[in-house]
């Protein structure tokens, strides 16, 4: 295959594992059996060697007996694959690339640790990156020097961003023994002092977190006038004593004793890889590059954990006996499903809470819990706003028609993820004809009766990054699992581009009649969890849902609980206490119910689609802009009255005119 210049083809090259060591002539060499070679043997005069995963060679007997004949020559030829044992060793890769786009490598490595890595912040990690590991990186605009990190998926690691330098910093969590705290880090040339400082200046300000952690620090130090046998300095590069103060120091040793660095006569040990503990690294070795420099590939002698195969029940819809489900289904026997956790959840990095590391599922499951359930809002009941008499006409409750609950069924999408109840949405879609007046009784019953069974008010969690250090569990927002009753809750054929011909219409008016528009974007904090119950009801009431209804949609909302899982590891169910449910047809209709009184006491226009909400008006004056302040500070009168939060840093201002026009408003 040729990948030419593809910068994600040479990286799968690089990272993938997909090349192994060339044996060389792979004739008949055993000189007891000549038995030929195959593809993952190299053979010597009377033994042959097995290839392991890392492309070391360890030899293993000949199978050849002194009389002629082989041991195994009666035996199946059918290979059985060795059992597999427990990973106990890192392999890391120190690496100079001087361009990723145009390399090849042939190992697997756990670790790289990257340095002139030649990125820019506009090339994303999947043109270069295979798709299993994680890459943090420091890039600079112009493309030159800075470093990364690529680390397996597999591994439990947690980004250190306490420090704001040009190197880069990964944890890996010990299973037993200390974490291992790695850095990568690039000098870009023998008389920079700045880089050294920095790194001095970093190493001090991690204090006691040095000794608690196996530290591994790489990188390009370009230091070529260092004797590292004995420490000696030679030339006249008065920045290399500074490097040798940093290390010892620090309780750092440098490890790297062959040259990294060949051009003609000239070999340097320009690539270093330092560590407070000797003894944890082993089997360093210099190879081939895939720039002007060698490769050091090495390993760390570390049980890093590693995250778990989490096991999840799968219905395999093939092989379903249907003839049988559809005669259980006709019978309709009463049968009740034990409820169970939905462990399909993706790993997260450990916690760092008071400098403490969080490295154990349930922990990390609580912690996530409780940032949580900490944003729900504490409704004031004695303070309830006075909502205006009802003048809308009381709305009847729904008839449910096993019709339309086969119309629901039929568009499910079957490859979705269960609820709780764990019902596979291919099974409600295939038997929807069977199922349908079973869950019609039951759907009619729940309205008319004012009451929403409690298995339906519960709701499995699990948590998706946002932005930030991946050790803070506030950087993680909570994606919600319901049951089947419905996974969608916008209006059918409106969407967002709706909102936006009407805005376009207005802006493209002004603009053609020489006016400025000056546009609020707003943003509500936590919107979908903070409405509270009470004075949401009161609302619903005033719009003519009463009734049977409004005890139906209390039910609903109220008295649920949601269960954060976290790597197959389930926290205590938490009561939510405010908010719409997420995951549901109703929840987005009720918050657009909550604050579709938001524009009316205002003069400026207002466009509002689920939680976005766009303020704007045209702006002739000075008076103009008066009114577009004078709204913003009817919005804060709103808020505090119905207990809702804007997020005065995620919101903006837009001034869009001919001319230049500026204003500032305060929010």
């Amino acid at each position: 295959m040729h990948f030419g210049h593809s910068l994600l083809g040479q990286m799968l090259l690089i990272l993938g594992g997909d090349i192994e060591i060339n044996p060389g002539d792979r004739g008949p060499s055993c000189g007891i059996c000549s038995k030929p070679a195959t593809d993952n043997t190299v053979y010597t005069a009377n033994r042959y060697h097995l290839l392991n995963f890392s492309g070391a060679v360890e030899a293993n007997p000949c199978l050849q007996t002194t009389n002629g004949t082989s041991k195994n020559q009666n035996r199946s030829k059918k290979r059985t694959q060795p059992k597999r044992t427990k990973q106990t060793k890192l392999t890391c890769l120190l690496i100079n690339c001087r361009s990723l786009k145009n390399k090849v490598n042939e190992h697997k490595p756990d670790v790289v640790l990257g340095n002139e890595s030649w990125l820019t912040p506009d090339i994303a990690n999947s043109e270069i990156f295979p798709n299993d590991y994680n890459v943090f990186r420091k890039d600079r605009p112009d493309g030159y020097g800075r470093v990364f990190q690529a680390i397996k998926k597999d591994l439990i690691v947690t980004q250190r961003l306490e420090l704001d330098t040009d190197w880069t910093q990964c944890q890996l969590a010990d299973k037993k023994a200390k974490s291992i705290l790695f850095g990568s880090l690039y000098r870009p040339n023998a008389h920079d002092i700045k880089s050294l400082h920095v790194l001095d200046n970093s190493l001090s300000a991690l204090g006691d977190k040095l000794h608690r952690h196996n530290v591994v620090l790489a990188g390009d130090f370009n230091a070529p006038n260092i004797l590292w046998e004995n420490q000696q300095i030679t030339g006249n590069i008065s920045t290399s004593e500074l490097l040798l103060e940093i290390v010892d120091k620090h309780d750092l040793c440098q490890l790297v004793r062959e040259p990294t660095r060949k051009q003609l006569q000239t070999q340097n040990i320009l690539d270093l890889v330092l560590a407070n503990n000797r003894n944890n690294i082993s089997d360093i070795e210099v190879i081939p590059g895939i720039s002007d420099h060698d490769i050091v590939r090495f390993l760390i002698n570390s049980r890093c954990r590693r995250k778990p195969n989490v096991k999840r029940k799968v219905y395999i819809r093939k092989k379903a006996d249907s003839d049988r489900i559809r005669k259980e289904l006709q019978a309709l026997p009463k049968t009740s499903t034990k409820h169970k956790l939905n462990k399909d959840d993706v790993g997260i990095s450990d916690f760092e809470i008071n400098g403490e590391s969080i490295s154990d599922r349930k922990h990390k499951s609580e912690l996530l819990s409780e940032h949580f359930s900490s944003v729900f809002t504490h409704e004031n009941i004695s303070n309830m706003p006075k909502i205006p008499e009802n003048s809308n006409p009381s709305i009847n409750p729904p008839i449910i028609s096993a019709r339309g609950v086969v119309a629901q069924l039929s568009v499910l999408k079957p490859d979705k993820a269960p609820g709780p109840d764990e019902i596979p949405l291919w099974f409600m879609k295939e038997y929807a004809n069977k199922i349908a007046p079973t869950l019609t009784k039951i759907f009619q019953e729940s309205i008319d009766i004012g009451v929403v069974p409690k298995k339906w008010k519960n709701a499995n969690v699990t948590a998706i990054f946002k932005k930030g250090s991946k050790s803070d569990p506030k950087n993680y927002r909570p994606i919600s699992l319901t049951c089947i009753a419905s996974k969608h809750g916008f209006r059918a054929k409106r969407s967002t581009v709706t909102q936006l011909i009407g805005t376009i219409h207005d802006i493209s008016s002004a603009i053609n009649n020489d006016s400025t528009v000056h546009a609020v974007i707003l943003d509500f904090e936590k919107a979908f969890d903070k409405v509270p119950h009470q004075r949401l009801l009161r609302k619903l009431q005033s719009y003519g849902i009463q009734g049977p209804l409004n005890n139906w949609l209390e039910s609903f909302l109220t008295d649920r609980y949601q269960t954060v899982v976290c790597e197959g590891e389930a926290a205590k169910p938490t009561s939510v206490t405010s908010g719409v449910p997420q995951g549901t047809v109703l929840g987005p209709l009720l918050f657009l119910l909550y604050i579709n009184d938001l524009p009316n006491a205002l003069n400026s226009s207002v466009r509002l689609f689920a939680d976005d909400t766009l303020l704007y008006g045209l702006i002739s004056g000075s008076s103009n802009s008066d009114e577009l302040q004078d709204d913003l500070s009817k919005l804060e009168t709103w808020q505090e009255k119905w207990q809702m939060k804007f997020n005065p840093g995620k919101c903006k201002v837009l001034c869009i005119s001919r001319p230049s026009a500026k204003e500032i408003f305060f929010l």
